[in-house]
């Protein structure tokens, strides 16, 4: 009996200490999956709401869809076999907006900003912080762009170091609509009331790439509560001894808090009025700026949640000129193959950053592979060809760029030799989530593909 207690008593040590030895030791994160206990319970609960939530059209049925004009059964599409590959020479012209971004970056005429929405498979800045320093040693720029006010993936982030007060609420695309703000750029609000308690967000300067190591310039993103003419300001984010005042004058406000290089900021909130807050964005004033926008567990239909006048307030702050939409694999469902409702959901989720983003590039980028069992033999998950063809099927019909992850890796089964055949290990071992090693490799694939695109569009010119 004791012994038993013993070895119960280790399993609990070894499950509270794993989060953090994860974090500190690159053998554990090239090849196992993160795993917190609290994140494992929250990780639950989103996706039991996700799963409950009503997509409009979503079509349930997995054996027949219904032809909304003549009423008959048709039976479920088939997917293409093979993703065809990119002709880049007319990539160019889905990415044109892009790359004439791309071109006055390199001449130090004005940013290029990529706004890149994913789920957990960039979150901590995986993907995306790879694919943001091979552009900006190439173009320009530096800074890690649009940070949340908070973030569930600070701990392992390494691209910049993250710190919040623990009083600072949270409401998301997948966590709960909040009655007065709207969700911001990347799904998320953070209300911050007029009260005294102190509430404080840190940043520091990663010395991971060149490009990290200082802040070029801050700034900050907030929704204001508008209304009463009375009130001119929400009151002073504070900066070391300086305050900086928070105007009320649209929709979506942003002040600058430095535009001098710096390597750490540390700012607390003393407000007269509630506000919406949203984040932070360190960015230079010419070169790349690549976000990572990233949410554990949505299915990037959720976008749709973020209302078109808040997309336009981003966007008029912002400017992007490309935006990346890598979704998929919350889509999984064991041997479905119906994904038409699917496709239709996404189509209008491109359409919403088309209206209201009109100056961006759009691409979208197909499902990674994903790993499980298929008639006792580990493989490539039966649905996976059914989400990637509606997805490509989407981004055709919507007249947006397309890559397809899924191919990149090398096709099916793919995931299986990242995790067990490539040394050291590519992917994790749940067949779902590559490590940061995997992560750099698809970074490299899709700057590739961008790169041959822009020289596509250079040739053109001339």
């Amino acid at each position: 009996m004791k012994r038993a207690w013993s070895i119960l008593l280790i399993c609990v040590l070894f499950l509270l200490i794993y989060p953090f030895a994860h974090q500190r030791i690159p053998f554990l994160q090239q090849h196992f999956t993160y795993f917190n206990i609290m994140d494992g319970v929250m990780g639950k609960q989103e996706a039991k709401k996700l799963a409950s939530m009503s997509l409009n059209n979503e079509v349930t049925t997995t054996e027949q869809i219904i032809d909304s004009l003549t009423g008959d059964t048709l039976p479920p599409p088939r997917p293409i076999d093979q993703t065809p590959q990119v002709d880049t020479s007319e990539l160019y012209t889905l990415l044109y907006r892009f790359y004439q971004a791309l071109e006055r970056a390199s001449k130090n005429e004005g940013q290029a900003r990529i706004s890149y929405f994913g789920d957990s498979m960039i979150e901590g800045d995986l993907i995306t912080q790879t694919l943001r320093n091979a552009l900006q040693k190439q173009f320009g720029g530096t800074g890690v762009g649009f940070v949340p006010v908070t973030s569930q993936t600070a701990t392992f982030r390494r691209s910049i170091n993250h710190q919040f007060s623990d009083n600072i609420s949270y409401y998301s695309l997948l966590k709960g609509k909040h009655p007065t703000f709207t969700f911001g750029y990347g799904g998320e609000v953070f209300p911050l009331k007029a009260d005294s308690i102190l509430r404080w967000v840190r940043y520091q300067s990663s010395k991971m790439y060149p490009t990290t190591d200082t802040f070029p310039q801050v700034r900050f993103f907030y929704q204001p509560l508008l209304g009463d003419a009375k009130y001119t300001e929400s009151g002073k984010i504070w900066i070391k001894n300086q305050s900086i005042s928070l105007p009320n004058k649209d929709t979506i406000e942003s002040v600058w808090l430095t535009q001098k290089p710096s390597r750490s900021i540390a700012t607390e909130f003393h407000l007269n009025r509630p506000i919406g807050a949203y984040g932070f964005s360190f960015e230079s004033k010419t070169g790349v700026i690549l976000d990572n926008l990233s949410m554990r567990g949505t299915n990037g239909i959720t976008l749709l949640q973020i209302p078109g006048s808040t997309l336009r307030g981003f966007n008029a702050q912002l400017h992007p000129s490309l935006i990346v939409l890598q979704y998929g694999i919350n889509m999984v469902e064991s041997d479905r193959t119906n994904y038409e409702g699917y496709r239709v959901q996404l189509e209008k989720v491109i359409k919403h950053f088309q209206r209201n983003c009109p100056q961006a590039s759009i691409l979208v980028l197909g499902v990674a592979d994903k790993g499980e069992k298929v008639d006792g033999e580990l493989t490539t998950a039966t649905c996976i060809p059914y989400i990637l063809d509606a997805q490509r099927r989407a981004a055709a019909n919507c007249g947006v760029a397309f890559f397809s992850l899924f191919d990149a890796m090398g096709g099916t089964g793919s995931m299986v030799k990242w995790v067990k055949e490539e040394k050291p290990a590519l992917a994790n071992l749940d067949y779902t989530h590559v490590n940061y090693l995997g992560a750099a490799r698809l970074a490299t694939y899709l700057k590739t593909f961008l790169i041959e695109g822009y020289q596509s569009y250079q040739q053109a010119k001339k």
